[in-house]
């Protein structure tokens, strides 16, 4: 390796931070060749990562310059065990065999004031974990081999440059503001209007120049903790991100969203995930509690348009009298519903449906209509369009509606038997196609409605009414999907004539039923353990139901729906934060009402 070939190297580094500054930075630089030092193995060990102002007057001397006048100094070791680069101070240290203009960056990167480009995990964040970014990991991010560096005095290639760096590091490097409008798509505001929002973005590649007049690189929402954002941007295969991962259907690049805490220099960046920019792909970012899929694509513009949404409560219902038709409608605040939408290509039904969400995906179940045994059921990844129905596998029918829930990433489908078989069935899947045989719920007595299910602290719960005039409600619980508890009266009940409902609030399991007999009222209790209950109380602010009710975690509340009582057929919704003080009931907007019960569902499932 010579120090002309060094030379080289830097001013490739030079023009990508041009380019990544969005010139703002005019990086000036000098290359010194190389010196020996009189020190031995063990004094140079012994120096650590301080070794810079230790050296400083011996190299100042043999190179014959004043190296103070440097705002920051990079020294190259040649020395067999010397890998990789350490910065202390204004002195940055590479082992020569690591050289190269992708760590070079990363180590200027810090000194401009970038930090690591750390990764979300299931285990937390990993360090240098994203590979989207410069300042992610040597030998782990998606570097390309610099070709225009090969040649006399040159290291063995490959030479790895790039990528580029994502926005939260330029921000951190002062060279873009996510806040500027010219630059940015703040979505914060109409999502919480809305409850959804539509983003037009353009390549990022590195901060848009100071004159920039848009169009925007980036969308931002700004998350409830302070200082915290969400920032999406759109990379493509191109220049310093050619080596970005091949992405299928024609597609140019990835949109790739990141967590940025902090605002200008000090700002952090924590990837959250990235998905190829094609049209319908889609992912939720847990943490923000919104989906993003793309809606448009436009490669010879180089344009694409996403589609932001928050978590949305669903309401899913037959309709009245003698139509079998499934609807739905939704609310992304609990209160505004968007008019109700009939389920496209579903058969209709004589019963109240299901619904969960699986993977960020929302699965309906049903039973058919009129004395149409068979369980059929839908898939939706936006909650609006709906594949065609489809026969539910290995399951082998019922009278009454379905009850269906996630739990340990698994779509569990419970339901009685067809006909005078009261007893119970379920079965599962893994990926909402591939279900397994139905099976009969170990330990449980039959029932002559439908079961409700629940997922509390990695177990699934089943409840359910006892069978013909038994009006105990009854659970059982599992941890792994095969082996249950016995069966148990739930305690403090006093017993329904209609299936219960479950749904769980911050790791709390609620139960709802209507009361025994001609009791009209609605009830609930609830457990902290699944062991201990709560005895019985009246759901305050609701006018009675004649009929199972529906329960569902939404926006850290618990919702209750349900269909009026006597025959009314109106569909009617209340809610608590605390599972304890409840609204008023009000009739669930946008629907045009129900014989049965409805269900309700969030997508995706909490």
């Amino acid at each position: 390796m010579t120090s002309s070939w060094i030379d080289q190297m830097m001013g490739r580094v030079a023009y990508y931070f041009a380019v990544q500054s969005g010139r703002r930075l005019n990086l000036e630089w000098k290359v010194f060749d190389w010196v020996e030092l009189n020190i031995t193995d063990a004094t140079w060990e012994g120096y650590g990562g301080d070794a810079g102002s230790s050296i400083l007057p011996e190299v100042t001397k043999k190179i014959g310059d004043d190296l103070g006048i440097y705002d920051h100094v990079l020294l190259v070791i040649d020395k067999a065990d010397s890998f990789s680069a350490r910065r202390s101070g204004r002195y940055t240290h590479f082992g020569a065999q690591s050289l190269t203009p992708a760590i070079v960056a990363h180590e200027l990167g810090h000194f401009y004031g970038s930090g690591h480009a750390n990764l979300e995990s299931a285990t937390g964040p990993v360090e240098y974990g994203d590979a989207f970014c410069v300042m992610g990991a040597e030998g782990g991010k998606y570097s390309f081999d610099d070709t225009d560096l090969q040649g006399v005095g040159a290291p063995t290639p490959p030479i790895s440059h790039g990528p580029g760096m994502v926005a939260p590091n330029l921000e951190a490097c002062t060279w873009i503001d996510l806040h500027d409008p010219q630059v940015s798509n703040d979505l914060s505001k109409t999502l919480l209007d809305h409850g959804e929002a539509i983003a037009d973005l353009y390549p990022l590649r590195g901060s848009p120049p100071v004159d920039w007049q848009g169009p925007s690189v980036v969308a931002t929402m700004d998350l409830p903790t302070k200082g915290q954002r969400i920032v999406i941007e759109y990379r493509i295969h191109e220049d310093w991100d050619r080596a970005l991962p091949a992405v299928p259907s024609g597609g140019r690049g990835w949109v790739v969203i990141h967590l940025a805490t902090g605002i200008g220099r000090g700002t952090t960046s924590l990837s959250l995930a990235a998905i190829p920019a094609t049209l319908g792909s889609t992912v939720y970012i847990p943490r923000a509690r919104f989906r993003i899929t793309v809606a448009t694509l436009d490669p010879e513009k180089e344009q694409l348009t996403l589609r932001v949404d928050r978590d949305r409560l669903f309401v899913f219902w037959k309709g009245a009298g003698e139509d079998q038709r499934l609807f739905f409608n939704s609310t992304a605040d609990g209160g505004n519903f968007t008019e109700q939408r009939v389920v496209r290509g579903a058969g209709g039904t004589s019963e109240g449906p299901a619904a969960a969400a699986l993977h960020g995906r929302l699965y309906t179940i049903w039973k058919g209509s009129t004395t149409d045994p068979r369980l059929f059921y839908s898939i939706s990844a936006d909650g609006l369009d709906y594949l065609d129905q489809m026969l539910l596998p290995g399951a082998g029918g019922t009278s009454h509606s379905p009850a269906a829930a996630a739990s340990s990433n698994r779509l569990y489908v419970a339901w009685k038997g067809a006909g005078e078989d009261s007893r119970l069935f379920f079965n599962s899947s893994p990926d909402g196609t591939t279900f397994d045989e139905q099976k009969t719920i170990p330990g449980t007595g039959g029932t002559s409605h439908g079961p409700a299910l629940a997922t509390s602290t990695s177990r699934l719960y089943v409840a359910w009414k006892g069978a013909s005039t038994d009006e105990r409600l009854f659970y059982c619980s599992t941890g792994d999907g095969v082996t249950f508890s016995d069966q148990k009266v739930i305690p403090g009940t006093g017993g329904s004539s209609h299936a219960p409902a479950m749904a769980v609030l911050r790791d709390r399991l609620y139960v709802a039923w209507k009361g025994a007999g001609s009791d009209n009222r609605l009830f609930y209790n609830s457990s902290a353990d699944g062991l201990t209950f709560t005895d019985q109380k009246v759901i305050p602010g609701t006018g009675g139901t004649d009929d199972s009710p529906s329960l569902a975690s939404f926006n850290n509340r618990l919702f209750v729906a349900w269909k009026g009582a006597n025959g009314d057929q109106r569909l009617f919704a209340n809610s608590s934060a605390d599972g304890t003080n409840f609204s008023e009931q009000q009739i669930i907007p946008g629907t045009g009402g129900s014989n049965h019960r409805p269900t309700i569902a969030m997508l995706p499932d909490p």
